[in-house]
């Protein structure tokens, strides 16, 4: 009598992780708007869903922000502005954008100087404060909102650290304090090298120096 084969045994089945109607609502909502960004696309409908919120605009902002869409997010910030005249965060992101990436340093200014009105305590107003002040050229003004906003750094990220560090480097060698500059430079430095910027503020010792010789 033969010998009965072997029965295959099956793997046992994975089990699924249970996914909440909010997770999957929420997960469904933003992808679209993610692959829309990646391709460079405009995908209306999450606006279309939840438009006139300050929610909704803040998170189109932030998406537009990462994916280099700098023109997209200062708009998306407006109009939370819109809605909401008095939220700090959108006052500050939209400075720091408008002072960073488009040169308007005036209405920067006008937005930072609000946004610390709200949030007089905020270390990241002060960031973006000094910042611009640093983009106007007013170099002594900047060095000290950036002080403050570094010395109020520690619960913050590393990379946030780093960043205010690099600003308040830069700050320093502009305003004629090459010391502080090379110390705080060296700070950042051992923080997170990799930023752009580290780039930018090597760049700008680097000018420092051969105008100097």
């Amino acid at each position: 009598m033969g010998r009965e084969p072997a029965k295959r045994l099956k793997p046992p089945k994975r089990r699924q992780r249970a996914i909440t109607p909010r997770i999957s609502r929420l997960r469904n909502s933003i992808l679209p708007r993610v692959k829309a960004i990646l391709r460079g696309s405009p995908c209306p409908a999450l606006i279309e869903r939840k438009a006139g919120t300050v929610a909704a605009h803040k998170l189109l902002a932030e998406l537009d922000a990462k994916a280099g869409n700098q023109d997209a997010a200062i708009e998306h910030y407006r109009r939370v502005l819109e809605i909401d005249p008095r939220n700090a965060g959108s006052l500050n992101n939209l400075a720091y954008l408008l002072a960073e990436k488009t040169g308007q340093t005036d209405e920067a200014l006008k937005y930072a100087e609000q946004a610390k009105e709200i949030a007089p305590a905020s270390s990241e107003v002060d960031d973006t404060l000094g910042w611009v002040y640093y983009r106007k050229g007013n170099y002594p003004t900047a060095v000290k909102y950036l002080e403050t906003a570094t010395a109020n750094s520690s619960a913050a990220v590393r990379k946030y650290q780093a960043v205010r560090k690099y600003h308040l480097a830069m700050a320093y060698v502009k305003a004629g304090d090459l010391k502080q500059g090379q110390q705080t430079l060296e700070a950042a430095l051992n923080i997170d090298s990799k930023l752009p910027e580290a780039q930018e503020a090597l760049k700008v010792f680097a000018e420092v120096e051969k105008r100097s010789r």
